[in-house]
C-alpha cells in the first residue's frame, strides 16, 4: 500500500503551518510556534515578485496529512554563487515510504530551476 501514496506538495503559509506542527516539532533544535511564524512573515517581507526568498515546502498525503518538509532561503554563496539553501528537512520514519522523501528532493530540484539557480544545497 505504501507505493501508492498520492502526494501533493504545497507551500505553507501562516494559515496552513498549524497542520505541520507535529512534523515541526521533530525539526532538531527544537524551534517554537513563534520562530515558524517569525521565518514565514520574513518570507512575506522577502517577496520578489511572485517569489519569495525563503519559504517552507511541505509534501501532504491525499487526506492533507503533512508527510515531511523543508525550509529554504535563496543565498549568494561566494563559493557556489546562487543557491538554494534548503534544511530542517524532515520526513518522519513512521511514513514507511520514501516517496515523501524523494518528493521533497524533487520538489528542492524544482524550486531551484524556478528561480533560475543552477543548485540545491539539501
Amino acid at each position: 500500500m505504501r507505493d501508492h501514496l498520492t502526494l501533493t506538495t504545497r507551500e505553507l503559509d501562516v494559515d496552513s503551518l498549524s497542520r505541520a506542527i507535529p512534523i515541526l516539532q521533530a525539526v532538531g533544535g527544537h524551534p517554537s510556534m513563534a520562530d515558524w511564524l517569525r521565518f514565514l512573515n520574513e518570507r512575506d517581507r522577502s517577496a520578489n515578485g511572485d517569489r519569495p526568498r525563503c519559504g517552507i515546502l511541505a509534501v501532504d498525503d491525499s487526506k492533507g496529512y503533512v508527510l515531511g518538509l523543508f525550509c529554504y532561503r535563496m543565498v549568494e554563496d561566494a563559493l557556489r554563487g546562487r543557491t538554494l539553501e534548503c534544511e530542517n528537512f524532515t520526513v518522519p520514519d513512521l511514513v514507511r515510504s520514501n516517496l515523501p522523501f524523494e518528493s521533497l528532493i524533487d520538489d528542492a530540484e524544482r524550486l531551484a530551476q524556478l528561480y533560475e539557480i543552477g543548485r540545491a544545497h539539501v
